[in-house]
């Protein structure tokens, strides 16, 4: 695992067996996968409390890397791609957790489907959304 300042991390440990058959279809994204922050402590101290984070989504959308999500075959969105990848979405959580003294697990899972015309409809008003606020910081750069 990677040391931290005050504890460790440990990135995408598989949490099912190679040989079910959840396992078995493809895993693009490391949907059966964890990240467990544990706090820095000695041999002598009592196990640390356990907080389970799952990441919001609704069940169809969203990753435990927040950022990896949104240039996949679930999600396209380049904004909300930059913004996660550059803000560290869900590290933060895990590292802000063991930092208090707490052991913190963040899965990814996998998500339900959806319907495929979800998706033009959710990419065409990433589209507008992403334009609407490229618009908007140029008016806020060129009118007194």
């Amino acid at each position: 695992g990677k040391s931290l300042a005050k504890g460790n991390v440990y990135r995408n440990i598989r949490y099912c067996k190679e040989d079910s058959c959840d396992c078995l279809r493809q895993d693009p994204l490391n949907k059966h996968v964890l990240d467990l922050y544990l706090p820095q402590r000695s041999s002598d101290d009592s196990p640390p409390p356990l907080v389970l984070f799952v990441h919001g989504g609704g069940w169809r959308r969203g990753h435990k890397n927040g950022w990896q999500h949104y240039l996949s075959s679930y999600d396209t969105n380049l904004f909300f791609y930059l913004l996660l990848r550059i803000l560290g979405m869900y590290d933060n959580v895990g590292l802000s957790f063991s930092r208090a003294g707490y052991a913190c697990v963040v899965p990814a899972y996998t998500l339900s489907e959806t319907p495929w015309y979800i998706y033009i409809v959710e990419l065409c008003i990433s589209l507008m959304f992403s334009l609407f606020t490229i618009l908007c910081g140029l008016l806020l750069v060129y009118l007194p």
